[in-house]
């Protein structure tokens, strides 16, 4: 009997945790991108889980497939998208806001079958808010598709053939549908900055949390991985401090000001330039 009510307890725990990515995922995509994510996801959790499945458990999967499926339904229903997808629009992206010092140009890559616009919008202003300790910004200065059968990075070699798409500069960030880790062939990632022949970009999955690309950033601009509680390089999971506190600590700032005033420099990064309507954009870190 306490199996069945183990057994039991997994099925609502994986049925709600699969459910709400689902509506999370659908209420930033289109209605078939969605239900092929939704998909994803629960295939991903069964993964993930699987070495701890019991056989009564493995029964149930099925159904909370078809929940995950369901849930995407519901979230594309509730945000009242159509299946067109579209590459976003710059006139829609967040520009850098006038009291930064440097504004780093971006060109953004993503599926031209996915509808990541806000979920873009959401990234770029989370890692403006994040950089301005250090008086920088990005803005994402130009857009392009990526070419089909790209966005599942599965090896390394995957991620090294993203390297002659769009060029060396300014700084090119890659979204893809699916990420797996180098090293750990079982286990997805959300981010990575990728170094290749002597070029450094930036690939982030598309259902990444908020603040994935100003981790990114954090690693082009010099930083390792943190121990620090408040430091948004900080991988692990903790309670405290709650993740609108969490940013660049005061350790890390001065590595980024000189990283970041040498591949400027260098011209691995670039800064955008003046807007249409005159105005001068920030050129280079004080």
């Amino acid at each position: 009997m306490q199996g069945r009510w183990r057994a039991l307890s997994w099925v609502v725990k994986t049925l709600a945790a699969t459910g709400v990515q689902g509506v999370h995922i659908a209420a930033s995509g289109a209605v078939n991108d969605a239900l092929k994510r939704a998909a994803v996801v629960a295939t991903r959790l069964r993964r993930t889980m699987e070495v701890r499945l019991t056989r009564s458990q493995r029964r149930f999967w099925p159904a909370v497939r078809r929940a995950a499926i369901a849930a995407a339904w519901l979230g594309c229903i509730l945000g009242g998208h159509n299946a067109a997808a579209a590459l976003p629009d710059l006139a829609g992206l967040p520009t850098c806001p006038p009291a930064a010092q440097t504004c780093i140009a971006l060109h953004l890559i993503a599926p031209a079958e996915a509808d990541v616009r806000d979920w873009v919008a959401l990234q770029v202003e989370t890692a403006n808010d994040r950089l301005a300790v250090i008086g920088a910004a990005i803005e994402v200065v130009s857009v392009s598709a990526l070419p089909a059968g790209r966005s599942d990075l599965k090896r390394v070699a995957d991620r090294d053939a993203l390297d002659p798409i769009g060029g060396r500069a300014p700084l090119r960030w890659f979204v893809v549908e699916r990420l797996v880790d180098s090293g750990e062939p079982g286990r997805l990632r959300k981010g990575v900055t990728w170094r290749r022949g002597g070029g450094v970009y930036v690939i982030v999955a598309s259902d990444a949390w908020r603040w994935v690309l100003a981790h990114e950033l954090g690693h082009v601009l010099g930083l390792g991985h943190s121990r620090e509680a408040a430091s948004i390089m900080n991988k692990a999971p903790r309670a405290w401090p709650p993740p609108w506190q969490i940013g660049f600590t005061a350790r890390e700032r001065p590595v980024m000001r000189r990283t970041l005033a040498r591949l400027l420099r260098a011209g691995t990064l670039t800064v955008a330039a003046d807007r249409a309507d005159g105005n001068k954009r920030p050129r280079s870190p004080r």
